[in-house]
């Protein structure tokens, strides 16, 4: 009996060990990958409705794509926030790779139409953009199966499509949606984003 608990124990310990080094490279190969396309990002030139290639899928709400002139760039989902996968937390972890593969599965090395109202970059130069593959915008995708949160902390035009979607989803219990802990975390983040949001605009009225 010692001797299955003490196998257990360090089970336990083992796989912690491997999620924490997995996030670590995780993290490390994101931040290297991110440096080496966004300080170029100011020289952009594209229009809505450009057509590009998919050539790495970063994270649940940010890809690097290709134009046909050969400039790279990285475009961040706007409208959505994924978990991050560096967390050290199997739940968001698992979360956030359910994400992350839905991604890889429908657009990785898939021509991609990237629309916007305004060339806009967030603080880490990536461009804010809603990503369609074929006539599926992936972002709303995402919301509908409970993968990703709307991110409610700055507006833009499709919010309230995409709020009504998620309301489904809860319904639903879709992805995030179906787990109480997530629920739970999410919920804060919801709270958190909307007092973020409205301290911005009471900030912009004085």
């Amino acid at each position: 009996m010692n001797l299955w608990k003490s196998l257990m124990e360090h089970s336990f310990w083992i796989v912690l060990l491997f999620f924490t080094l997995l996030a670590s490279y995780f993290t490390y190969e994101n931040i290297h990958f991110r440096r080496s396309f966004n300080k170029d990002s100011g020289t952009l030139q594209i229009a809505s409705g450009a057509v590009v290639t998919v050539t790495q899928i970063i994270d649940g709400d940010e890809i690097s794509v290709r134009q046909d002139s050969g400039q790279q760039f990285i475009v961040r989902l706007l409208g959505i926030k994924s978990f991050d996968p560096s967390v050290n937390d199997t739940l968001v972890q698992n979360i956030a790779q359910s994400s992350f593969q839905f991604l890889k599965n429908q657009a990785h090395d898939q021509k991609v139409r990237i629309i916007f109202s305004s060339l806009a970059y967030d603080t880490k130069k990536r461009l804010l953009a809603y990503v369609f593959l074929g006539e599926q915008d992936l972002g709303l995708a995402m919301v509908k199966k409970g993968l990703a949160l709307v991110y409610e902390q700055f507006p833009f035009e499709k919010m309230e499509e995409y709020l009504l979607e998620e309301h489904k989803a809860k319904i639903q219990r879709s992805g995030i949606w179906g787990i109480p802990r997530a629920v739970e975390r999410s919920l804060k983040l919801k709270v958190l984003w909307q007092r973020e949001a409205q301290k911005q605009k009471s900030d912009q009225g004085r």
